[in-house]
């Protein structure tokens, strides 16, 4: 599974390279679980990230949207991506 413009990167790499992009939105930590499955407009990606447990649930919501415009942003050949928020765990 590759996409075109990286051919020579395994998956693992090119879900190091999404949790990178994930990892510059600003709210979002230790984004994890990152799956790559081809669709019919490209590749669906989906990722679990961590934020602040107090968040409110639309602050949630906005930061998934952000993250998931970055990576379409960023990576064209991704058709779909579906960000799962989860709360950061207590100290």
């Amino acid at each position: 599974l590759q996409f075109a413009r990286y051919a020579h990167e395994s998956e693992g790499e090119l879900q190091d390279q999404i949790a990178v992009v994930l990892g510059e939105v600003s709210g979002l930590h230790q984004c994890h679980d990152i799956r790559i499955r081809p669709s019919e407009d490209g590749y669906d990606v989906v990722a679990h990230c961590l934020a602040d447990p107090d968040l409110p649930i639309a602050q949630a919501h906005r930061l998934a949207d952000e993250a998931e415009r970055r990576l379409l942003a960023c990576f064209p050949e991704v058709g779909q991506a579906l960000i799962h928020i989860e709360p950061l765990p207590a100290n």
